[in-house]
């Protein structure tokens, strides 16, 4: 028996497969060598918000698939775990000056540079080892984005244009992770997953014009925070306003052209009946939401406060989500 056609929905301000737990790095202790993990951050845009819709021909494929996405949530996290903690320790006389940065664990000295460093190394070198049981393809996207979020935090992030790049880049690799971890799922219906190039191109762009979005609102922050971040110096309002149209615009039409990827003739994640196109709307009312947010309300440095606590957004996004859900359980 043929098994049956599986379809995952994307989220454009997510990357492609699993759901990311971001842990608070302001509130974040070390009582005991006992972490006490925040979830402050834990509906961000380095969150995975990936609702999968598996048509399997036997509940233990679902079973099998799901331990393997925990599996990638849980390494995921402890990667980017590894480099908040390698960043925290390099900024943590640098945090002292800001007004808020200041009160981070490492910062005020709760917790040890030396032991964070360690911390950190331990997960640098072990999370690599972990993701290789689950997918070698896997293991080489936390690979890279480890490696990129080490030069980040030593080198990139002073360089301008660089520093927003490379942010918008690690979620595009996280996409990716998730496409490993579910072609490497064990899952047959799973092992011939094609997502659409179009779906990597809108994850870039959305967290590009989410990372721009907050560098504008930094603009109109404390004179601290240009310490803290030397490039911001670098950009101009006008400057960050044209980025942020290009990458707002770049964003709407990668998703128009994921929506109806399936028409070209490929074998994608996507129905080819052009039926996703009614989705556009949502995404442009919701982009359109969080750029009123920030640019009226003055919201945009704090992007996970936006998309977790702004109520015509959070409807927004439902609405979206329900709305793929129930187009691809009728395809």
């Amino acid at each position: 028996r043929k098994p049956k056609e599986c379809f995952f929905v994307p989220n454009v301000l997510s990357n492609a497969a699993t759901f990311q737990i971001s842990f608070s790095k302001d509130a974040v202790t070390l009582p005991r060598f006992v972490w006490r993990i925040s979830l402050d951050l834990a509906v961000t845009i380095s969150v995975f918000i990936e609702i999968i819709l598996t048509f399997s021909s036997s509940f233990l494929d679902l079973i099998t698939k799901s331990f393997s996405v925990i599996g990638g949530v849980l390494i995921f996290s402890l990667a980017s775990w590894a480099v908040y903690l390698l960043n925290d320790v390099i900024d943590a006389d640098m945090d002292l000056i800001h007004e808020s940065k200041k009160n981070r664990p490492i910062a005020r000295g709760t917790v040890s540079k030396n032991y964070a460093l360690v911390m950190s190394l331990f997960l640098i070198i072990g999370v690599p080892i972990l993701a290789f049981f689950l997918s070698t393809g896997f293991c080489v996207c936390i690979a890279i984005y480890l490696l990129m979020n080490i030069f980040y935090s030593l080198l990139l992030k002073q360089i301008v244009i660089i520093d927003v790049i490379t942010v918008a880049l690690g979620f595009v690799i996280r996409a990716l992770s998730g496409v490993f971890i579910l072609r490497d799922s064990g899952v047959e219906v799973l092992s011939n997953l094609q997502v659409s190039p179009w779906f990597y191109l809108c994850t870039g762009f959305a967290a590009l014009f989410i990372v721009l979005m907050k560098r504008h609102g930094e603009l109109g922050g404390s004179e601290q925070t240009f310490v803290t971040r030397p490039t911001l110096r670098m950009y101009s309002s006008n400057l960050l306003l044209s980025l942020i149209n290009i990458s707002c615009s770049a964003t709407i039409i990668t998703y128009s052209l994921y929506t109806v990827s399936g028409k070209f003739g490929w074998e994608v994640n996507v129905p080819s009946d052009n039926s996703m196109i009614i989705t556009v709307p949502l995404v442009i009312i919701g982009i359109f939401r969080y750029m009123y947010l920030c640019f009226e309300e003055k919201k945009g440095e704090r992007p996970e406060k936006i998309i977790t606590s702004d109520i015509l957004l959070i409807i927004v996004i439902l609405i979206w989500l329900i709305t793929s859900i129930f187009i691809l359980l009728l395809r």
